[in-house]
């Protein structure tokens, strides 16, 4: 169950600001008026970063009360959750896209070049943001989901 603090920190339909860079890029050419104004937002809120402080030996907990925390303060709490999925799976089309690169598999030269372990750290805070937005203690999920896990046979 997720502590009463973490439900007020939390915040419904949020997107986080992972990088002004990348969050541009991802709002770039969007014809969505709610994404466009995040894109805008953006400049905005970029001053406040520096509020935030994340525990030097962060919890899963913890990470997930720090996005909560970052994406209220950078001005992402009002995308809808369609929203949060596509920017989501493209984190994940972006890491799957840096993994090919590790693996030598042919690319278009010309195609933007991605970090796997940014593009990591980017499909883990929008996981956390989106368990966020539905109420959920990834934390606690985890735990409960390996406890069942822990009772399976694999073969």
């Amino acid at each position: 169950m997720v502590e009463q603090g973490f439900h007020k920190a939390k915040v419904a339909g949020s997107i986080p600001a992972v990088g002004t860079t990348s969050l541009l890029r991802s709002f770039a050419g969007c014809s969505t008026p709610s994404l466009k104004a995040t894109a805008v937002r953006s400049t905005k809120v970029k001053k406040n970063m520096r509020k935030l402080d994340l525990k030097k030996n962060p919890t899963l907990r913890d990470l997930q009360k720090y996005v909560a925390r970052m994406v209220k303060e950078r001005g992402f709490d009002k995308e809808t959750a369609p929203e949060m999925f596509m920017l989501f799976l493209e984190e994940c089309g972006e890491m799957a896209k840096a993994a090919r690169k590790t693996q030598n598999v042919k690319m278009d030269k010309g195609s933007e070049q991605f970090h796997f372990d940014q593009e990591a750290a980017d499909v883990f805070i929008y996981l956390l943001t989106i368990c966020n937005r539905f109420g959920v203690d990834l934390e606690q999920a985890f735990r409960e989901k390996e406890e069942i896990n822990k009772k399976r046979t694999w073969e």
